[in-house]
Formats: structure tokens, sequence, C-alpha cells
């Protein structure tokens, strides 16, 4: 039968059923907002133990092998996991410029940071290559240009954790362009440790045309992936960026250090021309996949999340699927989130879209404990996802000191039916919250307490239109 309430419902149809696959747990957390991109709440999952456990490298890739290729062990490298081989590798690297530079198969120790500053040279293993250290990082670059790396493995045991700014492979406030990581593998979970770290946050610092494909990065005590930039002077200090077909696992181990994070990827300040596609991410530490700061024509392609069951002890949430969020202010634009999903029933996780405008999220699923938080988003475009919260609410869609409005939602299926403490389906907070509908989707709740929409504090002139509203 057609139901009409004061202007916000309209040509709505109730249906006595439409059943979904069922979730088992039903975790009651608090819908609130978010302070910057960090949501609260009352009640989270039990923090699951992120415990290293065996993974296999990365799949080597087919590399096409120079003449005039140079050969570490022909400057004493020995790769036999007991001789130190650090200053032959330097040597090595020195006589490498616009060539190959070949480490066979071997574990090859190294007692010390090697610095990286020359450019138009590719490192390539052959056969089962491993460099092992103790200190954080095995690469520091400098400013460089066209340097790669395929078929190597990253290994460092070290237990530092006094600061985040290390990486296996790091670049400190250097300009670096053409960097590229194939069938490599990074692995460090005891300290604050990342696999890729490139800090932007200086004058004359950036990174541009960085190529991650077919990469591997497990038991890492911090992120997999992060390009740093705190700074909000509007300078873009990222470009061309590609992380592609890679998997991520067991990130954010160091859970004794003040510096405690684990996403995937993340990349801060003003960017552009992003793609991060096809990769999987397992058990991550307070968020997947992060934009924070301002880019402009980003991508975020048919990405699997799975065990999402680690809460933020710091800031007591959950795991965030996806964080977009701004520094000071600024906007994310013309951003495409689209593929992606989770596939845990019980994923202890939400979703953050913050700052966003002419943006598209379509084709995703997504299935969350919280909810998909919507935060100063504008003209943009959400259609064909299926979202199923756990939570007081599944969708919420709010405004700050920004405008959260002309949003336009279609055929999509929104889901509270497994919370039976769900105040609403889909929320419409803040003075600035106008003008978004959401037409010809299907919402479903669990009993008639849940209200299918709900406006508060000054929200107006949203709707529900052509839907089909669902009570289990």
């Amino acid at each position: 039968m057609a139901l009409s309430t004061a202007n916000t419902l309209t040509q709505v149809r109730l249906t006595s059923s439409m059943v979904r696959s069922a979730v088992l747990a039903i975790t009651v957390l608090m819908s609130g907002l978010l302070t910057s991109c960090n949501p609260t709440a009352d009640e989270v999952a039990p923090q699951a133990v992120a415990t290293p456990v065996v993974e296999t490298t990365a799949a080597r890739v087919s590399v096409q092998i120079d003449a005039n290729a140079v050969d570490v062990r022909t400057f004493g490298a020995k790769g036999d996991g007991q001789t130190d081989d650090t200053e032959a590798i330097r040597k090595a690297l020195k006589a490498s410029t616009g060539k190959q530079l070949l480490f066979g198969a071997g574990t090859y120790k190294l007692s010390q940071v090697i610095k990286l500053e020359e450019s138009n040279v590719e490192l390539v293993g052959v056969g089962d290559a491993k460099l092992v250290t103790g200190v954080r990082t095995i690469f520091d670059l400098g400013s460089v240009t066209n340097v790669s790396f395929a078929n190597l493995t990253f290994e460092s045991s070290s237990r530092d954790g006094s600061t985040y700014y290390f990486g296996l492979v790091s670049g400190n406030r250097k300009a670096i362009k053409g960097l590229s990581f194939t069938g490599c593998t990074f692995t460090a979970p005891y300290g604050a440790t990342s696999g890729i770290k490139l800090v932007t946050d200086a004058v004359g610092a950036s990174v541009s045309d960085l190529r991650v494909n077919n990469c591997t990065f497990t038991n890492l005590g911090n992120m997999g992936i992060e390009i740093q930039n705190h700074l909000t002077d509007g300078v873009v200090r990222f470009s061309n960026i590609e992380v592609r077909n890679s998997v991520f696992r067991n990130l954010g181990l160091n859970e004794n250090s003040a510096y405690h994070h684990g996403m995937a990827v993340s990349l801060s300040g003003k960017g552009g021309e992003i793609v991060i596609a096809n990769n999987t991410i397992s058990n991550p530490y307070d968020l997947g996949i992060e934009l924070a700061g301002a880019v402009k024509n980003a991508q975020i392609l048919q990405n699997v999340f799975t065990a999402l069951n680690r809460t933020n002890v710091e800031g007591n949430r959950p795991t965030a699927i996806i964080a977009i969020s701004s520094l000071k202010g600024d906007f994310h634009e013309n951003v495409t989130i689209s593929g992606n999903q989770n596939t845990g029933a019980n994923d202890n996780a939400y979703l953050f879209l913050g700052n966003m405008l002419r943006s598209t999220i379509e084709n995703n699923t997504f299935n969350t404990s919280l909810f998909v938080q919507i935060r100063n988003v504008s003209d943009s475009r959400f259609h064909n996802n299926r979202i199923t919260s756990r939570g007081a609410c599944a969708v919420s869609i709010e405004s700050t000191s920004f405008d959260c409005q002309n949003n336009s939602f279609t055929n999509s299926t929104i889901s509270c039916e497994q919370s039976k403490s769900a105040a609403a389906i889909v929320k419409f907070t803040g003075a600035k919250t106008s003008r978004n509908v959401i037409s010809n989707s299907q919402l479903h709740r669990k009993g008639t307490s849940t209200k299918f929409m709900h406006e508060s504090d000054s929200a107006t002139g949203n709707a529900l239109k052509d839907c089909t509203l669902a009570n289990k």
C-alpha cells in the first residue's frame, strides 16, 4: 500500500518480506557524529589478536634481463644469510646507473640502511632473493627518477616503535618520480615500520608516477603503503599513483607503539590521479584505504576487504573499510568508489565518506557493524549499492559547517534488518543537509520501531521516493 508522511515519503510500497542472507551477530553501536574521520562507539566488538602468520611471497613476474646487467655478487655480495652484504650492495648500486642490478637467489644480510641516490636503475631478484635487516629501513631513497624493484623480498626484524617515519623502502622529504614495485614482498612485524613510506611534507618534496603491482604486504608493524603530507598549504605533492593487484595482510601489528596505524594504503595531503584497484586487504588496523586531504580524480575499484575484526583501541572504534576525510576544510573531487566489498557477515567495520564533491559511489557491497557515514558530501551519485548495518542506522547523511546536499541514491538496498535497536535506516542530520533523495531503492528494517528515515538538527527537504520498504 502507499504511504505518505509530511512530504518526505512519496509513492512508497510496503511489502511483507524481502530476504537476504542472515547476519549472525547483533552489535549495538552508537551512531553519533565523528570528530574529523574518527567515529566513537559505546560498544565495540572484542579486540582480535593480530598474530603474524606464515605467508607466501608475491608471485614473481617475468623480467627481461639486459646483456649489460650488473650482478651484486660481482661486487662481493654473498647472499648466504650470514655475511654482511651492505657494502657490496652499495658498491654495486654506484655502478648500476642506467642498468639493471641483479640479486641472485639467496638471503642478503644487511646491517645498515642503504642510501639509494642513483636514478635510472632497476633492482631485480633472479630466483628467490631476500634482503633482510635488523634496522627499520633497507633502502632510503634520495631525489631519484626511474627507480624500479622487481621480484625482491624486503624483511626487517627491528622492534623499534619510537616513530612512524620509516618504511622498508623510504623516501623522506625528497622529490621522487617514476618509482615502481612489481612482484615484491614486504615484511616487518615487530616495529613501527611500513612497507613503503614516502614523506612529502616539505618544500620541494613530492612523489609522482608511483606504480605498485602484484606485490604482497604481509605482517607489518605499521602500514602497507603511505604517502604522508600533513601540511595544508594547498601544494600538490603526489600525483599519478597506482596500486593494483596486490595483497595486504596483517597490518598494524606493533600494538605497543605510540604510533599505532595499520592502513593498507594511506595518502594524505593534496594530490591527484589515483588508482587503487583489484587489491585484497585482510586484517588491517584502523583503516583499510585512506584518502586524507584534497584528492582530485581518484578511483577506488574492485577491492576486497576481509577479516575486519579488530577494534582501534586508541579511538575505541571499528575498522574503517574506506575513509575519505579532509584536512582543514579541503575537499576531494571526482572520486569514484566502485565494485568494492567486504565479505565478513560479522565484520566490525564502517565506512566514512567526508568532504567530497561530484563523486560516484556505485556497485559496492558493504556490511557494517556501525554505518556508512556521509558527511559534507554534495552533488554526488550513489547507485546500486548494497549496505547492511547491525548498528543504530545503516546510512548517516550529515553536515557540519559545509553543505551536504543534492546527492542522489538510486537502485540500492539499505538494510538494518539484523538490528532490533536501530532508530532509523537512513538518518539526515544538520542544518545544511538538504535536497538528498533516495529513490527506486529497497529499505529493510527489523521491526516497526525502526523508522525508514529520520531528519534531525534542522535537516530538511530530504526524501525517499518510489522506494520499497520492508519489515523483517
